[in-house]
């Protein structure tokens, strides 16, 4: 792949296919694809596509063999593959095993793991809870009829199925110093959710957290 050809959603998307191996691999490369990302949302012209080629050529070569130049091109079944935790390949999990809390159960086995919902109301919340170094996911809703007529992240990482419960579980990589963003990465596909403050606002007793038009709420592991 001839880097210079790419455009900048491109390189942007192939930078975020890499983020979970950049944290785990160099915490201020990283720090900086974090900063740049939030430039981007901020205004898209204070960052150049130079800008970008610059630092896609430094996670590549930070990361070597381990760079991913493309999306997955597997598409999810019934089941999910691999999470990029260290958690065991996700299986179907009962229905009957899961108790009716409307779309997000309070408690779930969602492949082999057991989860219990975690009542954060706000960034600040959640900031402090990864600051004591609490293991944070995010279940995003979508069910099969939303997938068959909505394009999963335009089409980039294949088109899933189906998740799991209809929940597309994803663990927290990223949340800024000040609280103004945090990024999640699918368990299933490695897909990249952008969650701001606004986010956690609730008009109405009963109504779900609502991200870029999906429901989702908090999960940590029991």
């Amino acid at each position: 792949m001839k880097l210079n050809n790419l455009g900048k959603s491109e390189i942007a998307t192939i930078l975020g296919l890499n983020a979970l191996a950049v944290k785990e691999t160099d915490k201020e490369l990283f720090d900086m694809m974090a900063y740049t990302s939030k430039s981007l949302e901020k205004d898209e012209k204070a960052v150049t596509k130079k800008d970008l080629l610059d630092l896609l050529k430094d996670v590549q070569k930070a990361l070597g063999d381990k760079f991913v130049s493309e999306p997955q091109k597997e598409v999810v079944e019934t089941s999910v593959k691999k999470p990029v935790k260290k958690s065991k390949k996700a299986e179907p999990v009962k229905e009957e095993e899961q108790e009716d809390d409307g779309l997000f159960p309070k408690e779930m086995t969602w492949g082999k793991e057991k989860y219990k919902q975690l009542p954060l109301k706000s960034m600040e919340e959640l900031y402090q809870a990864l600051s004591e170094d609490k293991e944070v996911f995010i279940a995003f809703h979508w069910t099969k009829n939303q997938l068959k007529r909505t394009p999963y992240f335009d089409g980039m990482l294949g088109q899933p199925k189906e998740f799991e419960m209809n929940l597309d579980l994803s663990t927290i990589i990223y949340i800024s110093e000040e609280k103004k963003v945090a990024y999640a990465l699918s368990l299933t596909t490695e897909a990249a959710y952008n969650l701001l403050p606004m986010d956690f606002t609730v008009e109405n007793e009963g109504d779900y957290k609502e991200a870029g038009g999906f429901e989702f709420e908090f999960y940590t592991k029991k």
